[in-house]
């Protein structure tokens, strides 16, 4: 079995992060919709980071949008559209269609990936304006998000026509309900920003996925949505390697996949971490040592060819070791809701009996049925 110099495992776990990186598109949404609807302020601040786009996301006092502003930040752009009055109804029009989806060049490299139309509860009704335009926007080949903003101020019967007008006139429609109002945002009995959130990740390609998961400030059930599909495809590379050297450390593949793994899953729970952090942890003293101390167990009850063990074990390993980090990273995730970075020490939590007792629970609960797994995954 060929040993690997420290240096050939170090290139290999850094060139694995970086090609995450690279892959990783960032999707850009359009938000559209009447003056007054709080497309802005409410709903940015409500589900994004709003505090890392580059342009001030007002709060709700201050002049509403002119033109089409563009707020940058490091994992999602969002273009936000003046409100529409109902006497500049062409206006409009214009500004969206023929000055901004009609051109690729305004919309960045990759283009628009979803538009949120928002409806206000508060005005009772989707109008003539709001049916046609929407038409025009999906026959253009966007998707479409109809959202009905300030539920609070409209009586459930008026929801429910709202809503049924709108199914009938709009028949591919997806139709999402929101509200900030203290006593309903929480609730996703009443309130879709859950829902939302999913759909959206849903009609974004493969590539943009990632990047939106990082840009919610919430969604906690969609991060691990997410999540779940990177182990799962970090799992079945693993088994696609073939015999695992022992350590497993010493495998510049196993250590590359897993320190992509990781670092994704950090990330997508808002722990500020650099590809050279994870790079020397999975190679140097956090999952190299644990990896050691894990293979150790492992030899103990599986089979083991020479100074190698086989895809199953290698994949079983992997899987335990993303979900084991994910676990630990839940207990922390509260904080996402309130889009505070998350305080994890890496090296500690890497290094930790709880991380290697997590990784062994896992490992023995999988590893009969890894392959079982893998199969399934689509």
């Amino acid at each position: 079995m060929k040993e690997y110099s420290q240096e050939e495992i170090d290139a290999a776990v850094e060139a694995q992060v970086q090609q995450f990186k690279k892959a990783d598109k960032k999707p850009s949404i359009l938000l559209l919709g009447q003056t007054g609807t709080g497309k802005t302020s409410a709903t940015l601040n409500y589900i994004f980071n709003s505090e890392q786009l580059k342009g001030k996301v007002g709060n709700g006092a201050e002049r509403g949008t002119v033109g089409i502003d563009f707020y940058e930040g490091p994992n999602i752009n969002i273009f936000d559209s003046e409100g529409y009055e109902i006497a500049r109804q062409e206006h409009y029009r214009k500004l969206i269609i023929d000055g901004f989806l009609k051109d690729p060049s305004k919309q960045g490299p990759d283009g628009i990936q979803a538009v949120w139309f928002f409806v206000s509860g508060a005005a009772k009704r989707i109008t003539d304006y709001d049916v046609s335009l929407i038409k025009e926007i999906q026959e253009m080949g966007y998707k479409v998000a109809l959202i009905i903003s300030k539920i609070d101020e409209m009586s459930q019967e008026q929801l429910a026509e709202l809503k049924r007008v709108a199914q009938a006139e709009l028949k591919d429609i997806n139709i999402f309900q929101i509200s900030t109002a203290e006593e309903l945002r929480n609730n996703p009995e009443i309130t879709d920003w859950d829902k939302l959130t999913e759909w959206t990740w849903s009609v974004l390609g493969e590539y943009f996925q990632s990047k939106f998961v990082w840009a919610l400030k919430g969604s906690l059930e969609l991060k691990k949505k997410q999540i779940t599909k990177w182990i799962l495809a970090a799992t079945t590379a693993a088994a696609g390697v073939g015999a695992a050297p022992i350590p497993f450390a010493d495998a510049p593949v196993l250590a590359a996949l897993q320190a992509g793994l990781i670092w994704k899953i950090l990330r997508t729970y808002n722990v500020q971490v650099s590809s050279s952090t994870v790079t020397s942890l999975i190679s140097g003293l956090g999952v190299s040592q644990a990896g050691r101390w894990l293979c150790g167990q492992i030899l103990k009850f599986v089979p083991v060819f020479g100074s190698a063990v086989n895809a199953s074990v290698a994949a079983a390993l992997t899987f335990a070791i993303g979900t084991a980090v994910d676990i630990l990273c839940q207990k922390q995730a509260e904080q996402l809701l309130n889009g505070k970075p998350v305080k994890i020490d890496v090296d500690k939590m890497l290094g930790s009996s709880e991380f290697k007792d997590l990784v062994m629970t896992q490992f023995s609960e999988v590893k009969d049925n890894i392959m079982t797994l893998i199969q399934k995954k689509d």
